[in-house]
């Protein structure tokens, strides 16, 4: 199927205003926001994707301040049951409520929903949880001036923190859910920013777009980044993946870090493998003209994650 690749933003500038509304809130009282997830794909990346629970990077100890701003000027509460993101039912965890998130907030649209843009929920993160803390990595996508104050990643890193989170939870262990939801954001930026639509082969050539950015990387991140573009990661075990990269870090200014106790992983012989043959189709959001219809690339990560748990 034709694939339809964007040179801009797939949302009209109007739905991007309305949707950042929460965001904007939060840079008003002077606190840092970087936009994340699904809006970041497709608002500063030009992904075609659809646009989820709103999620937001702020520095660690103004969590509370942030969700505060976006209560007091919007209709946004904290439920009294406000698991995040839970690990799937099967997965073998010695916690109780296995929650991706521990340390984030997620906020309810408690007033009318007729406006479609503001999304439902919105999570505010520790910037730290995604391994994001310098000022270099952050730059200004092409939004109205309104948005000016509001910061996104770059390709570059943006797959540096997705790597960072995978190989490297801040959490202390693998969560599966969470994992599968990171790989599809890299098969993503994969696809639609650096025209990646095929897996490649042994001993290929990296297209020069993918190359420069894979060269810009850290060092310990772009063995794993390498193989999923090649298909060479499919059913590798997780810790596998960790003690590569640790190895790799041993070379780096950040061995210190390659010395750290290993992570957990309570998946026995669960793998990373997502994208078998090629990136797949992409969920097109329901605004988009070019509405390409979803499903091949969840289904093949189902397909991919389904030896997880056994």
């Amino acid at each position: 199927m034709t694939i339809h690749f964007q040179d801009k933003c797939p949302i009209s500038a109007g739905s991007q205003h309305n949707r950042l509304t929460a965001a904007r809130a939060v840079t008003e009282k002077h606190i840092p926001c970087i936009i994340w997830a699904e809006d970041a794909l497709c608002f500063a990346h030009n992904v075609p994707t659809a646009l989820l629970d709103q999620q937001l990077l702020v520095p660690d100890a103004f969590i509370s301040q942030a969700a505060n701003a976006i209560s007091e000027r919007l209709s946004y509460m904290i439920p009294s049951q406000s698991h995040i993101f839970e690990e799937r039912r099967g997965v073998r965890t010695d916690r109780m409520t296995p929650d991706a998130f521990p340390s984030s907030v997620r906020l309810k649209h408690a007033g009318d929903e007729s406006n479609e843009d503001l999304p439902k929920h919105i999570l505010i993160h520790p910037q730290s949880y995604f391994h994001i803390d310098n000022e270099s990595t952050r730059y200004q996508a092409p939004l109205l001036p309104s948005n000016a104050s509001l910061r996104f990643t770059t390709v570059t890193s943006f797959l540096d923190s997705l790597v960072d989170t995978l190989l490297d939870p801040t959490i202390g262990y693998s969560h599966w859910r969470l994992n599968r939801t990171l790989m599809v954001y890299i098969s993503y930026l994969s696809l639609y920013s650096l025209r990646l639509e095929r897996t490649l082969g042994e001993g290929e050539p990296t297209p020069p777009l993918a190359s420069d950015a894979l060269s810009s990387m850290k060092e310990e991140n772009r063995l794993l980044v390498d193989q999923v573009w090649r298909g060479t990661d499919i059913r590798k075990p997780w810790l596998m993946h960790v003690r590569e990269r640790r190895e790799l870090m041993l070379n780096t200014p950040r061995y210190a870090a390659a010395l750290r106790p290993l992570p957990v992983d309570p998946i026995r012989g669960g793998g990373l493998g997502l994208l078998k043959r090629q990136f797949g189709t992409i969920v097109m959001h329901k605004k988009s003209p070019n509405v390409i219809k979803p499903a091949d690339l969840l289904k093949r990560t189902l397909k991919a994650f389904r030896f997880f748990g056994k």
